[in-house]
């Protein structure tokens, strides 16, 4: 059985989320894992695709409410996604690429004079 490239595996792949042995092992035989289940290439080419996927509309929906905290679930339909732990990933890269600022724990805000 194929790995579906989705939002499990990108938890998975940024160990988010346990694996059971059977998807361990798929994830090996599609070559997203080693042997020892350390990433491969191909593994950090899915997240950095999967993550650029969702930046605009994560960074869109903040811009819009003002504030992740505001409205996570807001956030989360708006990008397509499930898990607060993947949008906290997605958020985190805007933050480096100077998009947005971290306020507090979760508020994350539309840095000044960045265009939405």
């Amino acid at each position: 059985m194929a790995v579906q490239e989705d939002e499990k595996l990108f938890l998975v792949l940024n160990l988010l989320a346990e694996p059971d042995e059977q998807y361990s092992a798929q994830l090996i035989a599609a070559g997203y894992w080693d042997e020892k289940q350390n990433p491969t290439p191909q593994a950090v080419e899915f997240i950095r695709k999967f993550t650029d996927s969702k930046l605009d509309a994560v960074f869109q929906a903040v811009a819009k409410k003002g504030s992740y905290f505001k409205d996570k679930g807001y956030v989360l339909l708006a990008a397509g996604l499930k898990s607060t732990l993947s949008a906290e990933i997605i958020l985190d890269e805007l933050v480096k690429q100077e998009k947005l600022k971290k306020k507090n724990e979760h508020g994350y805000i539309v840095r000044c004079g960045k265009n939405h």
